[in-house]
């Protein structure tokens, strides 16, 4: 790690550490939104239409579960091509 830190601080300087910084951040925020409105619609959703069949905890599990794997699915060929 040493040498690749100082590679890329030779060849590009001291800000060529912080190169993909933004796409990190903006691709992170992004799936955060997708995330977490995501849950809360689904957790909504669910508990109007599985209130008396399931219990709540696994309203909020499933809930998470299937927002995770839709971030998931939008956000790694993002990241892959980051």
């Amino acid at each position: 790690s040493y040498n690749f830190f100082s590679k890329v601080i030779s060849e590009e300087g001291i800000l060529g550490i912080t190169k993909g910084v933004s796409a990190c951040f903006y691709g992170s925020m992004i799936s955060g939104f997708v995330y977490f409105g995501m849950y809360k619609w689904l957790k909504e959703r669910m508990h109007k239409k599985l209130d008396g069949y399931l219990h709540s905890s696994m309203i909020y599990f499933s809930a998470s579960f299937i927002a995770e794997v839709i971030t998931l699915v939008m956000y790694y060929p993002y990241d892959l091509v980051k």
